[in-house]
């Protein structure tokens, strides 16, 4: 969804295929602007995209582009996101665990997209219409289930 905004770029050391898990934990300093991340493949095209989204929402993208609520949030606090990806189902589950270890699973959303048969990094993208709002990434892993 946002164009223009800062990113960074985490290619994986070899590309996910068939069933993978990508984990990592996130921390944003507001709950009013977007910030978010993709999974991409060999193109650089998303195939799933997650954002922290304004009014403290955590939300998917489905195919169409059109958001699907996930979770709430809140700013300064610590959240674990787990997705499970079958690249041969087109399909991903997400996980969403607060530091209070209360859980939201979602399953069976749509990818967004073929990924040719693989995904090869994360694109981490965060709302550049305000200073000194900030978003921290940490611990992040990826790793094939077969």
């Amino acid at each position: 969804h946002s164009t223009g905004a800062p990113t960074a770029e985490l290619p994986f050391t070899s590309a996910a295929t068939g069933d993978f898990v990508v984990q990592f934990r996130a921390k944003m300093g507001q709950a009013d602007r977007r910030s978010s991340f993709s999974l991409v493949d060999q193109n650089g095209k998303a195939v799933v995209t997650i954002s922290f989204a304004e009014a403290g929402r955590i939300t998917s993208c489905d195919p169409k582009g059109a958001d699907i609520d996930i979770a709430s949030y809140q700013a300064n606090r610590w959240y674990n996101i787990t997705i499970e990806v079958s690249l041969e189902n087109n399909r991903f589950c997400l996980r969403v665990e607060d530091d209070r270890l209360d859980t939201k699973l979602v399953e069976d959303l749509a990818l967004d997209g073929a990924a040719g048969g693989s995904v090869n990094g994360i694109v981490f993208r965060h709302a550049d219409d305000r200073s000194g709002s900030w978003v921290v990434y940490d611990a992040v892993l990826a790793y094939n289930l077969n």
